[in-house]
């Protein structure tokens, strides 16, 4: 009687029962519960662990699903001018006329003149009335002769910056623009002289002037350049038509 008596230990309670019956049946599927055998290595574990810095790592970042828009337009810009055609690569490194010829005045410049010839032809098609240019008004005369001179002098300094001349033939819009100042010089100059030397006889035959007419309406044709430069002109066109 004189022995202290240990107190009784208390009933577990239902909460502790299942909370020992849950941490059992997790031992079992991870294979550290004692029926097994005693603790096996941790795979599942050391998954959810690996995981779990994974997305510690990332933190609140959201994954990327679609690209940025700048990223992709930059990306197909690059893949346009890979390889792109430069008239500029078969050009002298150095010479005056090369110098002029990279130059973006003298580029803005020509697209200015090609621009203006074509109003021009507008106006002389509705106000000159001479089929040759021998018979026509002072202003015509000289309007003609500067675009003639500064269309031929064009053509000679880009053709004076190709390091080898025979690049020049293998370039189309250097071969296109030689062909319609070529016309330039023909209606111009040749028909004109050949009319001052013969004093209009044998000039006067519908189908020359006919050919003369068309000769002046071929220089249209070069604002096909104009277009390539500001494509912008020809979607405005496409939207009148």
């Amino acid at each position: 009687m004189d022995a202290e008596q240990e107190p009784d230990e208390a009933p577990p309670s239902p909460a502790s029962g299942r909370l020992q019956r849950r941490n059992s049946l997790l031992g079992m599927l991870r294979g550290k519960s004692p029926a097994f055998g005693g603790s096996q290595p941790d795979e599942a574990s050391d998954i959810d662990s690996d995981a779990g810095k994974g997305f510690a790592s990332r933190g609140s970042a959201r994954p990327v699903i679609f690209p940025d828009a700048d990223t992709v337009k930059q990306a197909i810009r690059d893949n346009l001018l890979k390889n792109q055609y430069n008239v500029h690569d078969f050009y002298k490194q150095e010479g005056c006329f090369q110098r002029i010829a990279r130059s973006t005045y003298f580029e803005h410049a020509t697209l200015l003149m090609i621009a203006i010839n074509a109003l021009w032809i507008a106006v002389d098609t509705d106000n000159n009335s001479s089929d040759l240019l021998l018979y026509a008004q002072p202003q015509f005369v000289v309007a003609e002769n500067l675009f003639c001179v500064y269309f031929t002098v064009e053509i000679i300094i880009r053709f004076g910056a190709f390091k080898d001349k025979r690049s020049a033939c293998k370039d189309g819009w250097f071969v296109f623009d030689s062909a319609v100042v070529s016309l330039m010089i023909f209606e111009t100059w040749l028909i004109t002289m050949i009319a001052a030397l013969f004093s209009g006889n044998g000039i006067q035959d519908t189908t020359v002037l006919r050919l003369v007419r068309l000769l002046r309406l071929s220089r249209m044709t070069r604002v096909v350049r104009l277009l390539r430069a500001f494509p912008e002109l020809l979607i405005l066109l496409n939207g009148m038509v």
